[in-house]
Parts: structure tokens; C-alpha cells; sequence
């Protein structure tokens, strides 16, 4: 298998949503770093978490927020374009990290079919090309080589969802 180039261009040509750096990746792991260092959320004493866009979302928000969402997008049966809309909502309110919604919004089936390569997904989609995202974030937070931070932050959100 010969992939040329480096890894950030092959992130930057599959990932569908990296709304912290508007569409450009870091060239380096140390921009990587100053990213999600500045993309972290604070929690104050009010248990308000403030994002670095300046939106703040209280738990009362977010509970709303997922309400409507869940109203939108179904995401037992969602393509991977409105996922990537759901990611990048999540994001914009502070509830997914740039890791996370990073990881979430790689295009994985892209990258299999140009590069002749099995896919990474565990769930299948039907044939409208629709998934089950919450069963792949099980699934893959079941396999113990895929079982990460960051597979288990993203899970632990759309649990929220069922």
C-alpha cells in the first residue's frame, strides 16, 4: 500500500467538520496541542461550562439543546453528513471536544474506498447509507483496540440521545 503524503494531509482531505481551526488542520503535533489546549472547556462555580466561541452552556441548556437535536436527526439511523451536523452542533455548544469531534468526523468510508482498504466502521450502513452512530460507538468502545478516550467521550455524549 503506498499512501504519499504526510498524515495531516490525509486528515485534513477526510475530515468533514474541524469547525475550531475552520477548515484548516495544524501542520504540526505541537499546533495540534495549542488547539485543543485552547479548545478546552472551564467549568466556573456555577457549573457553567464556558467554550472558547463564548457561548455558555448550563446544564439546563444542554438538555434542551439534546431535545432538539433528537428532534432533527435520529441518530439510530443518521448518514454520516448529518452526524457530522450533530458533531459539529455539539462542538459549537461545548459538549464535544475539538479531539473528539475530530475523531467523529472522520471520514472513514472515504478513505477506505480510495485506498482500497477494509472499513474501520463496526455497524454496517443500509442501503441509503444511513447508521446506527450510537451502536458504533458501542461497538467500538467493545473492542479493546479501539476502545479510547476519545471513543468513550464521544459515546458517552450520544448516550444522551437514547
Amino acid at each position: 500500500m503506498n499512501i504519499s503524503g504526510n498524515i495531516m494531509d490525509i486528515t485534513s482531505k477526510y475530515t468533514k467538520v474541524h469547525p475550531h481551526s475552520k477548515g484548516l488542520l495544524p501542520h504540526s503535533p505541537g499546533d495540534f496541542k495549542n488547539i485543543l489546549k485552547n479548545a478546552t472547556s472551564k467549568v466556573d462555580d456555577n457549573n457553567v461550562s464556558t467554550v472558547p466561541s463564548g457561548i455558555v452552556a448550563s446544564n439546563q441548556n444542554k438538555e434542551e439543546l439534546f431535545d432538539k437535536i433528537a428532534q432533527e436527526y435520529n441518530l439510530h439511523c443518521a448518514t454520516f453528513e448529518e452526524f457530522c451536523e450533530v458533531a459539529k452542533i455539539l462542538y459549537d455548544n461545548g459538549i464535544l471536544t475539538i479531539e473528539e469531534v475530530s475523531v467523529a468526523t472522520f471520514d472513514w468510508d472515504r478513505v477506505s474506498k480510495e485506498y482500497n482498504l477494509p472499513s474501520q466502521y463496526c455497524i454496517n450502513t443500509d442501503s441509503k447509507g444511513r447508521r446506527d452512530w450510537i451502536a458504533e460507538y458501542e461497538a467500538k468502545c467493545q473492542n479493546p483496540l479501539r476502545n479510547s478516550s476519545v471513543n468513550r467521550g464521544i459515546l458517552q455524549v450520544l448516550q444522551q440521545f437514547n
